[in-house]
């Protein structure tokens, strides 16, 4: 089993799309779950335009022992690419797809989740009578956001409880007067302003705020000019700012909005923000929190709460608006070697080794909530990945 999840993984790695434009990757997935998992196509059905929704129902009469009236748990999965280019030219299933790669982890998630069903569908007569594992492979998470689309879409409809495994963005443009590069005290440089401006930003957090609170203000961008001897007459920056607190956000606008118009009053030119909202913070509920924590004791996983909370943004947030709940980690890093690079680095590669890690913390999570045996020995586990 192993190996044909990491032949489907480095598949869709080499083969990434962006957010709503996966109808390849659709449609890969659903060839891998009616193949390999033997999933009949009455049971998966798209979702979001290039999402999934896939049903894995009990096909026992034995009623459920479980007395916490969970009949229905959904595993998310994303499915988009990053627009950025890889930068693995010595891997054989780097990415085929021109500004675009999988370097999140994504091809990742949706292998994890393929392998869950794998795992469940064959022993679906082993699930408690009238309960539903319900996988969720949605688009767009990174943008401009899929969890939203499915929801409205029903793929929440009868869930009890959901998991999966795993802002505020601003643009600042500034209009001064371009002319010859020999003759800058005839212009109103908006390159100078826009450093200025990036200098400016960053005493936001340091001075504007409370030592105790939590917030990241960061520039990522920055674009002006198309040659080198003519000023331009516009600059563009742009970046994310992020928070845990609504009150903090409000200091954050307030702040970046007086920087930028001061900044360019002093210098003469016009400058203008546009803040666009981003994904609400995920916050897990307490008890699914714990349900994790206790499956992946039962699989021999290191739980870790170190570096949390954490400021990347994720639209898992808008499930857990709905239902209860858990996001968790699953460590992948390799040192040394593209598994060990970062998220969003343009080397990074997800490990392969995780793959099982990743079914048999799902799988256990079926099997905490719904009290129920699917794998009931370690070398069952063996023969199944060896």
């Amino acid at each position: 089993m192993h190996p044909i999840l990491r032949t489907f993984r480095r598949e869709l790695h080499a083969f990434p799309e962006l957010g709503f434009k996966e109808t390849q990757t659709q449609s890969r997935v659903k060839q891998f779950l009616m193949e390999h998992a033997k999933i009949p196509e009455g049971s998966i059905r798209p979702c979001a335009t290039t999402g999934l929704v896939v049903d894995i129902e009990s096909s026992s009469s034995v009623p459920s022992i479980s007395s916490n009236n969970v009949t229905c748990i959904a595993f998310r999965a994303d499915m988009d690419g990053l627009p950025m280019t890889e930068n693995n030219p010595h891997l054989p299933y780097r990415s085929q797809n021109a500004q675009c790669a999988h370097m999140c982890g994504h091809d990742g998630h949706m292998a994890t989740l393929a392998g869950v069903a794998m795992v469940l569908y064959p022993r679906r007569h082993l699930l408690p009578q009238g309960t539903v594992v319900r996988l969720l492979f949605q688009p767009a998470e990174e943008g401009p956001g899929g969890a939203v689309p499915m929801i409205e879409g029903g793929c929440l409809d009868c869930v009890d409880e959901v998991y999966g495994s795993t802002t505020m963005e601003f643009s600042i443009s500034i209009t001064g007067k371009g002319g010859h590069g020999s003759a800058p005290h005839l212009c109103v440089d908006p390159i100078i302003v826009a450093t200025q401006i990036v200098i400016a930003l960053q005493t936001i957090v340091s001075r504007s705020l409370s030592p105790y609170a939590s917030a990241v203000v960061s520039v990522t961008t920055l674009h002006a000019g198309e040659t080198s001897n003519v000023i331009p007459s516009t600059a563009t920056l742009g970046g994310t700012m992020r928070d845990f607190d609504p009150a903090v956000a409000a200091t954050l606008r307030r702040r970046m909005e007086t920087i930028v118009h001061d900044t360019c009053h002093m210098h003469g030119a016009v400058g203008t923000v546009t803040l666009v909202e981003s994904y609400p913070t995920v916050i897990n509920a307490p008890l699914q929190t714990q349900v994790v924590q206790q499956v992946a004791a039962t699989v021999r996983a290191v739980v870790s709460e170190d570096g949390l909370p954490m400021m990347a943004a994720e639209d898992f947030a808008y499930y857990l608006d709905q239902r209860p709940g858990c996001f968790f980690f699953l460590g992948t890093k390799q040192a040394q070697t593209e598994q060990g690079r970062d998220l969003h680095s343009d080397s990074y590669d997800f490990n392969d080794d995780v793959l099982p890690l990743g079914v048999r913390m799902f799988v256990g999570l079926v099997e905490h909530r719904f009290a129920c045996s699917i794998v009931a020995s370690e070398p069952e586990w063996t023969a199944l990945f060896g």
